[in-house]
């Protein structure tokens, strides 16, 4: 199956919403280990209730064990690369200085 791609605004607003979330202490440590700076955003599926999606930030080692659980079918619906030095998040950091 493809995957979908958001629009341009969407793109923006999910790279703005993981930016802020980034930036809160709780995700500045891998969401698996005590690695800090994670640079990885995994993915959770809902459940099928209509509940929300989960997102955690994990470092590059904790990401693989994701991958490996997405190649298996569990709830794990994709594993992104992510880093806080965007521009955009540059941006937001200098605007709450």
């Amino acid at each position: 199956m493809a995957e979908m791609i958001p629009d341009l605004s969407t793109q923006f607003l999910l790279v703005d919403q993981l930016c802020k979330l980034s930036m809160k202490e709780l995700n500045m440590t891998c969401a698996e280990c005590p690695q800090r700076k994670p640079e990885w955003v995994s993915f959770i599926r809902p459940p099928v209730d209509g509940g929300k999606a989960l997102g955690a930030f994990v470092c590059q080692k904790c990401a693989g064990h994701h991958r490996k659980l997405l190649r298996e079918g569990t709830s794990v619906s994709a594993v992104k690369r992510w880093t806080s030095n965007s521009v955009i998040c540059k941006q937001k950091r200098a605007e709450s200085a």
